[in-house]
């Protein structure tokens, strides 16, 4: 007789594995949660904490703008208007901000235009010290060096110019380095190498827009070395070098005037004729 097929006995009872999973969470819980509340706890404030810091780097730099337009700021107290003053503080305020670096572009343009060459070097050394990678370095390296030209430190002013017309050959820019480097070899006497260099200019640049204003520095600077050969004063000193502020416009070359028409010879007076006799 057969005996009578009996199936195995689960391994788990119904409910056996619910009750273990739940004892499983329960133990993780409890060796974890405490950890699990300070992390999320940490991480909800990390974020609060990154929306309160830009909220407050937008708020400084609406101010900041503000300021640099010249715009009054009742919060802060201050009158509508821009000053020096103002442009400092942005400087020494906001530091951080996108209108700080131009803010002391136009303080450093403004010590300059005002005869304060110490002061406004010292402007021009921070931003390229401070904004290394600001797209208007170049700017601050050009004026910096014509500052040194018109305080009258000719060495450093004709160094900084070489050294911007090697660092930025194509630059909107290098033709006015160009131009102050010759004008520091006039100041050192050095007329011929000064006349190369706006020869070279002339002659690589043919259609330049400050072809014009290379012509007339030559023929400025030939008349000074005539000048100087025979021991008179310069017929024209030389031109001050004018630096760049970011709230103005930038430079443009002279206009190139059209050469003055030739005179029209007038018509031969025809000889009077003898009187009939």
């Amino acid at each position: 007789m057969a005996e009578n097929f009996k199936p195995p006995a689960p391994a788990h009872q119904p409910g056996e594995l619910e009750k273990s999973e739940v004892a499983e969470v329960r133990d993780f819980l409890a060796a974890y949660g405490p950890k699990l509340l300070v992390a999320l706890g940490v991480a909800a404030v990390a974020m609060v904490a990154v929306a309160l810091y830009q909220n407050h780097r937008q708020q400084q730099a609406d101010l900041a703008e503000r300021l640099l337009a010249g715009m009054a700021l009742p919060e802060e107290h201050i009158e509508a208007g821009r000053s020096a003053h103002k442009l400092q503080q942005i400087v020494d305020r906001y530091p951080r901000t996108p209108a700080a670096p131009l803010a002391l572009l136009a303080l450093a343009a403004d010590q300059y235009h005002s005869g304060r060459y110490d002061l406004a070097q010292r402007s021009y050394s921070q931003f390229l010290q401070q904004y290394a990678q600001h797209p208007l370095r170049p700017t601050a390296e050009l004026d910096r060096a014509q500052c040194q030209e018109a305080a009258g430190l000719t060495a450093p002013a004709l160094a900084g110019y070489q050294q911007f017309i090697t660092a930025h050959t194509n630059h909107y820019l290098t033709a006015l380095a160009r131009f102050g480097e010759a004008r520091c070899l006039e100041q050192e006497k050095k007329f011929t190498e000064a006349r190369v260099v706006y020869e070279d200019f002339i002659a690589r640049n043919p259609h330049s827009p400050w072809l014009s204003q290379a012509h007339s520095a030559l023929q400025a600077l030939e008349q000074r070395q005539r000048a100087h050969a025979r021991g008179l004063p310069p017929p024209a000193p030389l031109p001050k070098p004018a630096v760049i502020s970011p709230l103005a416009p930038l430079p443009k070359p002279a206009a190139i005037s059209p050469p003055a028409p030739l005179p029209v010879p007038a018509p031969p007076v025809p000889a009077a004729k003898p009187p009939a006799r």
